[in-house]
């Protein structure tokens, strides 16, 4: 089987892909510059996001959830006693 993607649709899964790790495209230009290298290194694709002309690197639009403030309820259950799958007989 052979499959061939022409590089508006590799530019489309790559825009999908970002979408999916949590990246915000809702009115942001996408830049993809692709670069053919030599031998074994293959093609490449460098991507631009750019919010009102301000260039946004992938990274930083990448938030963790801040840490809770408040403690965390336990469950009885979670603190139960678990059965070892290496317990001696």
């Amino acid at each position: 089987m052979q499959i061939q993607l022409k590089q508006r649709e590799i530019a489309e899964a790559l825009k999908m892909f970002i979408s999916q790790q949590g990246i915000n495209l809702t009115g942001k230009t996408i830049e993809i510059e692709f670069t053919s290298g030599r031998k074994d290194n293959g093609l490449s694709a460098e991507l631009t996001i750019e919010d009102a002309g301000t260039p946004v690197s992938t990274e930083a639009s990448v938030t963790e959830a801040p840490a809770p403030t408040e403690p965390v309820e336990t469950t009885e259950a979670a603190n139960a006693t678990k059965p070892s799958l290496f317990t001696s007989k």
